[in-house]
């Protein structure tokens, strides 16, 4: 953060993964301090880490300042072992924070398929989404992957 008399700069800090330098990624540019939500302001000046995170993954903003911006994350799969005497999973998903992580990708690693296979079975109704979005666009949160048949058991046992 940096002030001058009411007007504030805020924005995040990148350090470049191939030399030293840094880039000052601005998420508020000369903005009257009256204009800005006083709770907002604290968890900056507290580098409040849900703050932040929320900010750093605005992909498409930041896509907008920089071309060089690396969406491959790793993330980790946490599976549980399925009991289930039903042919059918319903999966729901927490993603705070959107890296282009896409629908039939993550199906794909979760059942152990290939992605050409997810998009057969999302095409003959076997995988429905909900809300009901494309299988090829990217997961949102609180997304609902609901996969019918015996097979989906199968591959998580």
């Amino acid at each position: 953060m940096n002030a001058n008399h009411k007007n504030i700069d805020i924005w995040l800090i990148y350090n470049c993964i191939h030399c030293d330098g840094t880039w000052n990624y601005p998420i508020l540019s000369r903005v009257n301090i009256n204009n800005i939500d006083s709770m907002l302001i604290q968890k900056f000046m507290n580098n409040d880490k849900e703050t932040t995170w929320y900010y750093a993954f605005q992909i498409k903003k930041l896509r907008k300042l920089c071309n060089d911006v690396n969406t491959d994350i790793r993330y980790e799969l946490r599976k549980e072992k399925v009991d289930s005497l039903s042919n059918e999973i319903t999966i729901r998903l927490c993603y705070k924070y959107d890296f282009g992580l896409r629908i039939d990708k993550l199906l794909a690693e979760i059942f152990g398929i290939s992605r050409s296979k997810v998009n057969k079975l999302f095409e003959n109704g076997a995988i429905l989404l909900n809300p009901n979005i494309n299988i090829k666009r990217k997961v949102i949160d609180n997304l609902q992957m609901t996969v019918i048949g015996d097979w989906c058991i199968v591959a998580l046992t």
